[in-house]
């Protein structure tokens, strides 16, 4: 469950490249449903997150002591669970 952490920092970032790529052969109400399934999917593994409470995901280690991770402490928690009810409601009432 640990890559719970990616999919939560990848989907946002996958969907948004996707629609810039893509933005004239859809339309609007079409690019607003897929932001609005990629908000609620995210808001989903955000609380899977919350659930779950994995360990900490190393995705890269420089020395003993330096190392890129990532890991959910107290105030993560908290953010993770505003965001996770707030970025669905927000999601369609921002125009492009």
């Amino acid at each position: 469950m640990q890559y719970l952490y990616l999919l939560c920092v990848l989907l946002p970032i996958v969907t948004g490249a996707g629609i810039l790529v893509l933005r004239k052969r859809f339309h609007r109400r079409s690019r607003e449903m897929v932001v609005l399934a990629s908000a609620c999917l995210t808001s989903l593994c955000g609380l899977a997150l919350l659930w779950d409470r994995p360990g900490e995901l190393t995705l890269l280690r420089l020395s003993d002591t330096l190392s890129l991770s990532f890991r959910l402490d107290s105030l993560g928690m908290v953010f993770v669970a505003i965001l996770a009810v707030l970025w669905p409601i927000a999601a369609p009432a921002c125009p492009d």
